[in-house]
């Protein structure tokens, strides 16, 4: 696993068009905004993850500054792994890298679960349901960033 700023729109190609068949337009956007040249996780407040093995992205997911809560709340965005490799612990491992980071930044961890499968993740990670906008879960920290 290694942490990205942004990613080439080669390496998303296969994980764009998985996940696109799947119903979710998410990676579509991001290979997207990789082929333009657009930053992907280079905003202030933003980073990413990416893992491959060998040559091979296998998944992706990241967080930002929340755009519908406020300043101190990060967003978890773009997770996707790539179907082969569900229930193998690599999304649970990933996201673990993605919170532990945001520790140092944000005291409440924002998202919306896609899937009943994500969600029951989510929950195992210790976020809870939400009822703020456009989040169907959130994670309040106790303590202030690091």
């Amino acid at each position: 696993m290694e942490r990205i700023d942004a990613l080439k729109a080669q390496d998303l190609a296969e994980l764009s068009e998985l996940s696109t068949a799947e119903g979710f337009r998410f990676i579509e956007g991001l290979a997207s905004d990789s082929a333009g040249g657009a930053p992907t996780f280079e905003a202030p407040g933003a980073f990413g993850y990416a893992w491959y093995l060998g040559d091979k992205l296998v998944a992706v997911g990241g967080m930002t500054l929340d755009p519908y809560v406020s300043e101190k709340e990060g967003r978890v965005r773009r997770v996707y792994v790539h179907p082969e490799h569900r229930g193998t612990g690599l999304g649970r491992r990933l996201l673990e890298a993605i919170l532990e980071e945001g520790r140092a930044t944000y005291t409440l961890f924002t998202l919306r679960a896609a899937t009943p499968e994500a969600e029951a993740l989510y929950l195992s990670l210790g976020f809870q349901p939400s009822s703020l906008p456009e989040t169907t879960h959130e994670m309040r920290l106790l303590q202030e960033p690091r």
